[in-house]
């Protein structure tokens, strides 16, 4: 029986981490005495690495404060088992998930060497914001599943990969803290013909962050990828963060179109009108998953929906031209 080692990294979690635990402890799949859950904290200054040992997981910690990439690290060299499954420290691991990583690496009819998972659709967090998130990210990889792509990058906020690969790509670059991107530069180092699978049945539920919050995030992160895309002269195929495959990036460029051609329409323009209804009907066709997904619920939420992802289309794109102008003027 192939032997799984959780691994999460945590930074002030006090309110989330030991409800982590006990979903992962308390999993059907979970064999106590040869799996393992390790909390690697990154300094926490609140209840977080008591609240983790008290829920039954082994603790480690780093010596100062270094971010998310480093604290990885740190819960690979603590852990004795040969398959590393990592989780953020804000979800919960849904109930048949490590039996489903143990069937995709002991199955010999998969031969894969990462496994990735979903988030669900329904975030802990009830928020319009944080639906968003949770709906947008699962109707990506639903489109995935039915198309048959298999995302290439590693998603460490729920992905399982065989320690010897992690070991013999170094590890995640302590460098990058704060953007959430330290899994695709992983992923780029990752070597030559790296086995992927996308497992429907490995789904976690994720504390999403809240509208302003999720702004910040997507700026921040668009600005590094633009950084990334330009180094490694490629557009990923993660399938899990917006903006970053091509699909995507087209997507929230004419939702971008769309917007500035019915502000010239709106000045006496009006040919821009039509410019503006093509742009629109593109970007809905490219997030038709999304937009059907959001409909299908109410009316009135899949217009909430449409709107917020108008302007999350903003925010990512001017992210990329903020990140692309850091690189023309670094000082900027």
């Amino acid at each position: 029986m192939q032997q799984i080692s959780v691994i999460v990294p945590c930074f002030n979690e006090e309110r989330n981490i030991g409800s982590l635990v006990d979903s992962v402890i308390n999993s059907s799949g979970f064999v106590k005495g040869r799996d393992e859950i390790i909390i690697a904290d990154d300094c926490s200054t609140d209840g977080s690495r008591e609240a983790a040992a008290k829920a039954g997981a082994h603790v480690v910690c780093l010596a100062e404060n270094s971010g998310p990439a480093a604290a990885r690290n740190l819960g690979v060299a603590s852990a004795k088992n040969e398959i590393l499954l990592f989780l953020d420290s804000d979800t919960l691991l849904e109930s048949g998930s490590l039996d489903a990583v143990r069937r995709c690496f002991s199955d010999p009819g998969f031969e894969v060497d990462i496994v990735n998972g979903l988030c669900c659709p329904e975030p802990i967090n009830m928020t319009l914001g944080s639906f968003y998130k949770g709906l947008v990210e699962y109707s990506w990889h639903l489109d995935a599943l039915e198309k048959g792509t298999i995302p290439t990058i590693f998603n460490s906020r729920v992905g399982a990969i065989r320690k010897a690969v992690f070991e013999q790509t170094g590890g995640f670059d302590v460098a990058i803290r704060g953007t959430e991107l330290e899994e695709h530069e992983f992923s780029y180092r990752l070597p030559k013909g790296t086995r992927f699978m996308l497992c429907p049945d490995l789904k976690v539920r994720h504390d999403f962050p809240d509208f302003i919050n999720t702004i910040k995030v997507y700026w921040k992160r668009s600005a590094k990828w633009t950084e990334l895309f330009f180094k490694h002269k490629q557009f990923d195929n993660g399938g899990s963060v917006g903006g970053t495959s091509m699909l995507n990036a087209f997507g929230h460029l004419f939702g971008v179109l769309a917007g500035f051609f019915l502000l010239m329409a709106m000045l006496g323009q009006n040919v821009f009108l039509l410019y503006s209804g093509a742009a629109f009907f593109l970007f809905v066709a490219i997030n038709r998953m999304f937009f059907s997904m959001a409909f299908q619920k109410s009316l009135l939420l899949g217009v909430k929906l449409v709107i917020l992802h108008l302007v999350y289309s903003f925010v990512i794109l001017g992210g990329a031209v903020w990140g692309g102008l850091r690189l023309i003027f670094p000082r900027c």
